[in-house]
């Protein structure tokens, strides 16, 4: 391993585009109080204790958070109690608190191997308390405890000393911190109740790490954007029928040394109890994934120790994104049986392109997410043999000329049970026509249209708000509606049109306007829109454009009904993550909370 390149990976920050849907992930429920005292009865004489168990875990989640603290300091019980909750869920981000953290972890281990994994030498335990761990270490973090951060200061400084920080850094991550927190992960004495795991260092990780995986109570399973160092197998221990993870996602960088193995072996391991499966094979630039094809590193279940693909019974929802094939055995074995989500890209090589024609109906299907780039004649044999589906998203833009003449007839004339679209067009513009076609897909209950650049800084969709309510006002269905990637004239010569949201000027503003005028003014001209869609479209009850998140509320009066339209996020947010989930199908392992909906608004 190159700590060097592994320690200047965590150093990188994420992507400065504004997207915090992530940020509300729902926590796992606290525990019960007799699992997180591990069968010993409360000392505490307090009333409160002589209530059943599922009673007081029920008033614990209700309690504010901010009062946990103080639940603490009452007595033993209610310490471990607030526990429960606080601890359910952790995030070791390298902080203070995650370094102590670990190293309680630590101790409380060191007193339980001691006792053969007994609980009788400890009084308390902080580990049974924890059902959901997330690895993700902070750049920021990272630099200020060794004096590395990539800024201008640290990067005036001498080579030597660079790499003298650097080297100290790699000893204290790599050669104690991580190794503690794998030891920690493998051990169901200590995290006898963990059962979600994601990992989201982007580092290369031993094979040691794999393979003590299984032996774990993990249910569900996160890997992100890792690496490996070797070609191995992971093996059940001998006492395992199967490894009984439920949620998988899968993010492996393809190349040298191949990852085809080590991936059979996963998914034949946890085939029988798998249910929901996210797949990624990480690629660098397109001719950097011609050398890559030459590593060999495509899958197969027909590996040289077991040739009978595994079984998949329980899978029902499936994402496939860049993950090379020697054969169909895992896409035959994937499914066989009942899958209701699919994200994948039919046409992504001669393989599935061959594979998904000849695949035909799939009775089971409501949902796909097509993740590929489409071409002018791509074939809709697979789609149009699925007219049963109820969602149906394009992950990336077309050409006007398929959607137009290919797909949007294709849906008007046999898709009537679609209540969910997204569509994204290559040109700067949709269409009156195309924009007609949507407005008679009567049973939809919630669209997503862009257009233009669909990554970056840079925006060219000048959105007509008024030529949309006029072709979409027949969706009488519609709850929600979402316009993302739109800019709008800011009437300014000086500045570049595609800077809307980068400049921060609007003719309308005086010359001397700061930027936080500019997003009073930007609200309410996306408010004063959102009121007009709320009007015309009675059934709309969410919208999304000029990043921002709207609700609509109504009020039945004697003289008809009262309509308002108010912001749900205090700030402008890209929501990324929080469209593809919602038009897509939510990859996050325990979904997500409703943050941009009304109802989360409200409570």
């Amino acid at each position: 391993m190159n700590d060097y390149n592994e320690i200047t990976l965590l150093l990188i920050s994420k992507d400065p585009s504004k997207d915090d849907c992530e940020k509300d992930v729902a926590p796992p429920r606290p525990l019960s109080f007799d699992r997180v005292n591990e069968g010993k009865a409360p000392v505490s004489e307090a009333l409160f204790f002589t209530l059943p168990f599922e009673i007081v875990g029920q008033i614990v989640e209700i309690l504010p958070r901010s009062s946990l603290a103080s639940l603490a300091l009452v007595c033993r019980d209610c310490r471990q109690l607030a526990r429960s909750r606080q601890f359910a869920s952790i995030k070791l981000d390298y902080s203070n608190h995650s370094v102590a953290l670990v190293e309680k972890l630590m101790a409380e281990a060191t007193i339980r191997l001691g006792s053969y994994g007994s609980s009788n030498n400890i009084s308390q335990s902080l580990g049974v308390c924890i059902r959901r761990i997330t690895v993700a270490t902070d750049p920021d973090w990272l630099g200020v405890r060794h004096n590395i951060a990539l800024e201008r200061d640290y990067q005036a400084l001498s080579v030597r000393t660079r790499i003298k920080r650097l080297a100290n850094a790699s000893k204290h991550v790599f050669d104690d911190y991580l190794p503690k927190i794998r030891i920690l992960l493998s051990s169901n004495i200590v995290l006898p109740h963990l059962e979600s795991l994601d990992w989201r260092d982007k580092i290369t990780l031993p094979q040691s790490f794999f393979q003590r995986l299984p032996w774990t109570s993990i249910q569900h399973l996160r890997l992100s954007s890792v690496k490996l160092s070797e070609v191995f197998e992971v093996n059940l221990p001998k006492a395992y029928k199967c490894w009984p993870l439920r949620t998988l996602h899968l993010d492996v960088h393809a190349g040298r040394p191949s990852t085809s193995l080590v991936c059979a072996s996963i998914l034949r391991l946890c085939a029988l109890t798998l249910e929901s499966l996210t797949w990624h094979a990480l690629t660098l630039k397109s001719w950097t994934w011609q050398i890559l094809q030459l590593n060999d590193d495509n899958h197969s279940f027909a590996t040289h120790t077991v040739g009978l693909a595994p079984q998949f019974p329980r899978l029902r929802s499936l994402s496939l994104h860049n993950v090379a094939f020697s054969d169909y055995s895992i896409l035959d074995a994937l499914l066989e049986y009942d899958i209701r989500e699919l994200e994948v890209d039919p046409g992504h090589d001669a393989l599935y392109s061959e594979f998904f024609e000849q695949r035909g109906t799939m009775p089971a299907l409501t949902t796909l997410i097509w993740d590929g780039k489409i071409k002018t004649d791509q074939s809709l044999n697979f789609l149009q043999a699925n007219a049963q589906l109820s969602k149906f998203s394009l992950q990336w833009e077309a050409p006007g000329t398929f959607l137009e003449v290919q797909l949007l007839p294709l849906l008007a004339k046999e898709f009537r049970q679609l209540t969910s679209l997204s569509l994204k067009w290559e040109s700067d513009s949709i269409p009156r026509s195309a924009l007609e076609a949507i407005g008679c897909l009567e049973s939809l209950q919630q669209l997503h249209l862009s257009a233009g650049y669909q990554c970056g800084e840079k925006y060219n969709w000048f959105i007509n708000h008024e030529l949309m309510r006029s072709r979409l006002r027949r969706l009488t269905s519609l709850q929600r509606m979402a316009f993302s990637r739109d800019i709008y004239d800011n009437e300014v010569e000086w500045s570049a049109p595609e800077r809307y949201y980068e400049d921060r000027f609007h003719n309308d503003l005086p010359a001397d306007a700061d930027v936080d005028e500019w997003e009073i003014w930007h609200r309410q001209s996306m408010l004063t829109e959102a009121r007009i869609y709320a009007r015309e479209m009675p059934g709309l009850e969410w919208l999304y454009f000029g990043q921002l998140c709207m609700g609509v509320s109504r009020e039945e009066k004697s003289n008809g009904c009262d309509t308002d339209v108010f912001a749900l996020s205090e700030e402008r947010d890209e929501c990324w993550t929080y469209l593809r989930d919602l038009f897509g199908w939510k990859s996050t392992q325990n979904g997500l909370r409703s943050r941009y909906t009304p109802e989360q608004f409200h409570s």
